[in-house]
């Protein structure tokens, strides 16, 4: 039951957080078909990695051991940004690496990209 619920949040976190299977390499250092037997139950992964997944997902270990987080829905849908008209700040897990330190590098391409989007707005509002 527990294996279930482990897959299963797994599956529902990444799809939650916009990522493919492949995308999970570089934000987990976790091979695509490892997660994959992670998300179909096929092996159970272990604690250590357990405790890195609940960081990156910012939940804790009994929410991601424990509950349907299906039902609970504790992460909203992160949307497109090409799609809006607004920007979009995520969440500061977004921005923390695998080993639970910044990602510098992420955190300045997200700020370079807010920035532009920051003076597109402003320029619009000048147009108006």
């Amino acid at each position: 039951m527990t294996e279930n619920n482990i897959a299963k949040n797994l599956k529902y976190l990444r799809k939650k957080r916009g990522l493919k299977q492949a995308d999970i390499r570089s934000k987990l250092s976790i091979t695509r078909s490892t997660w994959s037997n992670y998300e179909n139950g096929i092996t159970t992964p272990a604690i250590d990695d357990l405790i890195k997944f609940s960081r990156f997902f910012g939940i804790t270990l009994d929410e991601l051991i424990l509950h349907d987080l299906n039902l609970k829905d504790p992460l909203p849908v992160k949307n497109d940004r090409r799609k809006m008209n607004t920007p979009v700040v995520y969440a500061m897990n977004d921005m923390i690496s695998a080993t639970g330190e910044p990602d510098i590098q992420y955190v300045l391409k997200e700020l370079a990209k807010l920035r532009e989007e920051v003076d597109t707005m402003k320029n619009n509002n000048t147009k108006n």
